[in-house]
């Protein structure tokens, strides 16, 4: 898992696009390369066939900053079509920041350059 290998820690959320005919979400980040010199870059971090996700953050000025990106142990939703077909999500996973948390349910997830 993508976050495994990376450290978000400091990425800045820039902004958050949803696209649901093809269940993307799209974080554009402000993306830390090198923190000591301070180097940053701006990065999507694209999560694919995202079926749920949740954010809950109080009133914030400013970009919220990702503090930590952990893997959720808690049950994933399920959902019925009305053919019957079950749908879940692969991966879940609970982003911090500095205002809050979102809630991430969703297939694959990767980080694109600029």
């Amino acid at each position: 898992m993508i976050f495994d290998q990376l450290s978000f820690h400091d990425a800045a959320i820039l902004k958050v696009v949803e696209e649901s005919s093809t269940q993307t979400l799209d974080f554009y980040l402000d993306f830390p390369l090198d923190w000591e010199q301070g180097i940053f870059e701006h990065r999507i971090l694209r999560f694919r066939n995202a079926i749920y996700y949740a954010k809950q953050e109080i009133p914030f000025s400013g970009a919220p900053t990702i503090l930590e990106i952990r893997e959720s142990q808690l049950e994933k939703h399920v959902y019925r079509l009305a053919d019957g077909t079950i749908l879940t999500s692969q991966y879940k996973v609970e982003m911090e920041t500095n205002c809050g948390r979102w809630t991430i349910e969703y297939d694959s997830a990767e980080l694109l350059g600029p």
